[in-house]
């Protein structure tokens, strides 16, 4: 998603915000990998990867590794 100024992090906070009791972050370089993919799809496709790693990732952080 190239150029788009609210991809940092919206999904985050967005899931966070309905699922208070998630305290997780991700990392800077898993958000370069999030912005340097071609999603074919749309920003939903991309929320729905965030809110998927938020819930199956066991480590407070997310990063490259966790996918």
């Amino acid at each position: 998603m190239p150029g788009s100024g609210k991809f940092d992090r919206t999904g985050l906070d967005s899931y966070r915000e309905a699922k208070e009791s998630i305290n997780k972050t991700i990392s800077i370089d898993a958000m370069d990998c999030l912005a340097n993919y071609n999603w074919p799809g749309n920003v939903r496709e991309m929320e729905n990867l965030i809110e998927r790693l938020l819930v199956i990732t066991v480590h407070d952080n997310i990063k490259p590794a966790n996918h």
